[in-house]
């Protein structure tokens, strides 16, 4: 069974800083078995150094700020929102943990968790990136719509998801801190192999913005660009059936498309062609 200790107090809005609890709400003391973390949380990467000194910090001070937590069940709650405080409160040895305990849906806690980390600055570009496509992708959301709801401009939106277009090494160099979102956003859009040859070189030569940009605007001026692809022409038999209506109509006619799906167009430039179109059609004028 959860073990839950009240904490009302007139304190309370200090403690939650930019979270401001409901009325019914108040400060509960959960027993830190009894919560999980959220495999989906939009933060992955968490440093042990740093988690280490926020313990040390937790056994001096306590727990500044509670958790966000969402029931699961009677005696099983999830976090929210506050997983490094929760991470460093265990590694304290901290038996309970003060919580606020809300009613959310799943997106509501997707959205809520990745608010919480943007406003603490705790992820990293890559992170919020996927977090906001997963709102995206499993909520049916468009960018608008995102971007009134985290309170952010449309293009920000757009810009953030663009970064997981890069490859794959340059997004871990992201993550990893080796590179930054301002240094790698004038490689998107380059081809794979050049784009991840002139990260190398920012990560070795310590490139200005400038000179970033002006190597990237090079090497998409020099690559190649594939050639246009030509459409397909009519098989032999489509262009007889082109002569033939244009023989039996009179007109110029053109057909586009295969021969199970397409469209035919019969052009005039005058009335009278227009009524010998219909003449020949068996169409009577109005």
């Amino acid at each position: 069974m959860a073990t839950i200790k009240k904490g009302l107090g007139k304190g309370l809005n200090a403690l939650l800083g930019e979270y401001t609890a409901a009325p019914s709400e108040g400060v509960s003391e959960i027993n830190i078995l009894d919560i999980d973390v959220n495999a989906d949380q939009p933060r992955k990467y968490f440093s042990e150094e740093k988690l280490l000194e926020l313990a040390e910090s937790i056994k001096h001070h306590g727990i500044v700020q509670p958790i966000i937590v969402r029931r699961l069940a009677e005696d099983r709650f999830m976090v929210v929102a506050g997983e490094r405080r929760y991470r460093a409160a265990r590694l304290a040895g901290l038996q309970t943990i003060p919580c606020i305990v809300r009613t959310l849906s799943e997106q509501q806690m997707r959205e809520l968790s990745l608010i919480e980390n943007i406003q603490r600055e705790g992820l990293n570009a890559i992170e919020i990136a996927e977090a906001l496509n997963a709102l995206i992708e499993q909520h049916d959301m468009t960018h608008d719509e995102l971007s009134k709801r985290m309170g952010k401009s449309r293009s920000a939106i757009t810009n953030a998801l663009r970064l997981l277009s890069l490859p794959k090494q340059i997004q871990d160099d992201i993550r990893a801190g080796a590179l930054t979102s301002g240094q790698v956003r004038p490689l998107i859009g380059m081809p794979e192999k050049q784009a991840i040859q002139l990260s190398e070189i920012i990560k070795q030569q310590g490139l200005s913005a400038r000179e970033i940009e002006q190597k990237a605007a090079a090497i998409k001026q020099d690559t190649p660009k594939a050639p246009p692809k030509k459409k397909p022409g009519l098989t032999p038999q489509l262009k007889q059936f082109e002569a033939l209506i244009r023989e039996r109509i009179g007109t110029k006619t053109t057909i586009k498309g295969t021969d199970s799906k397409g469209v035919i167009t019969l052009s005039y430039s005058s009335r009278d062609e227009l009524e010998g179109i219909l003449q020949n059609l068996d169409i009577e004028l109005l």
